[in-house]
């Protein structure tokens, strides 16, 4: 079962926003398996997004290119 869940993660700088959603990134792609039920995970900063933009504008933008073909690979690995 994958679920459908979208995180807004928000408070004051420096208590760890950041840090936070990249350990839940890396630790779905290492496979924790208290993530394995999603199958996309997308970290969005939402200061980058800018207004008009659509979510495949976000997430396939050139400087992001590399890290994006790092996850289609792994994610082409993993039984979906």
């Amino acid at each position: 079962m994958y679920l459908c869940a979208f995180v807004y993660v928000a408070g004051e700088g420096g208590i760890g926003k950041t840090m936070w959603t990249k350990k839940v990134c890396s630790d779905w792609a290492k496979g924790d398996p208290a993530l394995n039920r999603f199958k996309l995970v997308f970290r969005v900063v939402l200061a980058n997004v800018k207004p008009g933009m659509t979510f495949e504008d976000i997430i396939f933008s050139k400087r992001k290119q590399k890290v994006l073909s790092r996850i289609t690979s792994k994610m082409m690995s993993k039984e979906c």
